[in-house]
């Protein structure tokens, strides 16, 4: 029999015994073994320990396959469930992964680390009085977990309680296929989903980012509960994007207290969805594309600490498409990149050195900003305006309803407008400073056998162009 389970290779010195991996990368020593034991592979595995334990004990994991306990530790194909419930899963179930647990698998392909454990589903589900957690140190040692498929952390529909997963010094959590977040705290971990990777933060509860950078590389949707943001272990909670993330929750984003702690960071597309108010309480920094098409976005920082606003540079671009923003404590600070779109900015919106299109593409709209508008000319810094008048009279506003500042350029996108009524672009209570204008094209005509050009009007309440004749 075992002539089928193993095949002796000879070396230049005593035979050994050498593993035939599968596709999947187990030793099909491994396969045959659990099968002639009765183990199913792959496999659903529960944690078994009352007191807690390495990740790698057999006697910490039960088989709900077989109903009996595990004959091995999870492996990369099997699930594995923490759930807390009596029977043969206990209500105090902490488990460890560290590198002097995990020796890593220099056979595998490609080869895996010391300290890494892979499984394909891991669930978190609580719902008692019990605390799940899941301790990625260990004997000052670090460990990561790669997960193929779906991580979930489920507290559960009455859940009182919250599963933990913890780490030092950011151990790393892959995610390469969904995670599933109801409620639950990382702390002190770098969590990761891949690219390609879709998540979903959903359920009535809080989930804690704490000392933690959760990265997304894939999609991932917010849907429902606060995610909350925390210091611990000397490290803020900072929530990075650089896949898509999906704004739909009626609920907060960060610390809600003071001192305010962690940062939202988009380096990829985030989208504004929903009619609900999405609230963001940490400092907000725009690197890619922000979308807000749907509700209104808040960024609502405790006072005195959110002075600067929100961010954007380098190179990215905020779209409105009916939306709204609106700024709790500065202005939306636009250093380079685009501001196009139609809707409202609720506060200050400042154009330094990018480019404010007021309209969405080449289609004149509105933009509204209930606050000052500052657009600057000096110091390097050149901020940019760029309206759009269609051959049906219409024109770009950019109503101002306190105070503008103004300098830079504007650029008047006339074609193919050959008419003869005065047009206004921008409104405000009062202002400081004037424009430089220029025309895609300046003169136009003949109309009534007159070349017709603009003269603008830089006044107390509003800018103006009107159209001028000459023979």
């Amino acid at each position: 029999m075992f002539k089928h389970l193993f095949k002796m290779i000879s070396y230049a010195g005593p035979k050994t015994l050498r593993n035939v991996r599968t596709a999947r990368g187990r030793p099909r020593t491994r396969l045959c073994l659990e099968s002639l034991e009765g183990r199913f592979a792959p496999a659903t595995l529960w944690w078994n320990s009352s007191t807690g334990g390495s990740w790698t004990n057999a006697a910490n994991w039960w088989n709900s396959g077989t109903g009996a306990p595990a004959t091995a530790p999870p492996s990369s194909s099997d699930s594995v469930v923490f759930k807390a419930t009596s029977g043969n899963q206990s209500q105090n179930q902490n488990c460890t992964i560290d590198s002097n647990h995990i020796p890593g698998d220099m056979f595998a392909n490609p080869p895996v680390p010391a300290g890494l454990a892979l499984v394909n589903d891991f669930t978190i589900e609580t719902g008692y009085t019990s605390t799940i957690t899941i301790d990625l140190r260990g004997m000052n040692a670090v460990g990561s977990l790669k997960v193929g498929g779906t991580l979930r952390f489920d507290g559960g529909d009455n859940s009182r309680i919250v599963g933990v997963m913890s780490g030092a010094n950011r151990a790393t959590v892959t995610v390469n296929g969904s995670l599933d977040w109801w409620t639950g705290t990382f702390e002190k971990l770098q969590v990761d989903t891949a690219v390609g990777s879709s998540s979903t933060l959903r359920g009535a509860w809080s989930k804690i980012v704490s000392g933690t950078q959760l990265t997304n590389n894939g999609t991932m949707s917010w849907t429902s509960g606060n995610i909350v943001t925390a210091s611990s272990g000397g490290k803020d909670g900072d929530i990075l994007n650089r896949g898509t993330f999906e704004m739909r929750a009626a609920y907060d984003l960060g610390t809600g207290g003071s001192p305010v702690t962690g940062i939202l960071a988009n380096y990829g597309t985030l989208k504004k969805l929903e009619s609900y108010t999405s609230t963001v309480k940490i400092p907000f920094g725009n690197w890619g594309q922000f979308y807000v098409t749907q509700g209104t976005v808040k960024f609502d920082t405790v006072a005195g600490q959110g002075s600067e606003g929100v961010l954007q540079e380098p190179s990215p671009l905020t779209q409105m498409n009916g939306g709204t923003l609106s700024m709790g404590e500065g202005a939306y600070k636009v250093y380079d990149g685009v501001f196009e779109g139609i809707g409202t900015v609720n506060g200050g919106l400042s154009n330094f050195a990018g480019i404010l299109k007021v309209g969405l593409g080449e289609v004149p709209g509105t933009l509204t900003v209930t606050g000052d508008y500052t657009q600057t000319n000096g110091a390097g810094l050149s901020g940019k305006t760029e309206i759009f008048i269609n051959g049906s009279g219409v024109c770009s506003l950019l109503s101002v309803t306190g105070a503008a500042t103004l300098a830079g350029n504007v650029q008047v996108h006339n074609n193919p407008y050959t008419g003869t009524v005065a047009q206004t672009f921008m409104t405000y209570a009062s202002k400081t400073g004037t424009f430089t204008i220029a025309y895609d094209k300046f003169v136009w005509g003949p109309t009534n056998g007159w070349m017709w050009y603009f003269v603008d009007s830089q006044g107390n309440t509003s800018c103006v162009l009107t159209p001028t004749h000459y023979l």
